[in-house]
């Protein structure tokens, strides 16, 4: 596989793209395996970080029977330095929980990533958070 020469930002914000779109289609191996490194941390709110490509894997694969129907990752910047990188954004989901009503949730992500040997950027550390009460 050749090199990816364009701008890391363009790269990343397709990474992006491609994520929503793998989550909408439930792919949640291919986002695992197209985002994350294999040492990649995620750090989801008021629950333990999810560690590794395995365990991320596992986390994902529950997101939807946890009710998780809709994703929209918006970025505001995305910057680089050498083969480091990080994304920051918008995000607005709508889940349905077993037990209740649709609830929409709205607020920011931060995601780093590091440009691995093959040239390709993978994120290897990602968190987001809620702007609701």
């Amino acid at each position: 596989m050749a090199r990816d020469t364009r701008e890391p930002a363009t790269v990343i914000r397709e990474k992006t793209a491609a994520r929503v779109r793998h989550i909408r289609e439930q792919d949640m191996d291919a986002m695992v395996d197209d985002f994350y490194a294999d040492d990649a941390v995620f750090m989801p709110p008021n629950q333990l970080e999810v560690r590794g490509r395995e365990d991320l894997l596992e986390y994902w694969r529950e997101r939807p029977d946890e009710g998780l129907l809709e994703l929209e990752l918006e970025p505001t910047r995305v910057e680089n330095s050498g083969d480091l990188a990080y994304e920051v954004g918008r995000y607005t989901s709508i889940l349905r929980p077993r037990h209740g009503a649709l609830l929409q949730d709205y607020g920011k992500y931060l995601v780093v990533y590091r440009r691995q040997e093959d040239g390709d950027w993978k994120a290897v550390a990602d968190t987001f958070n809620s702007d609701r009460d």
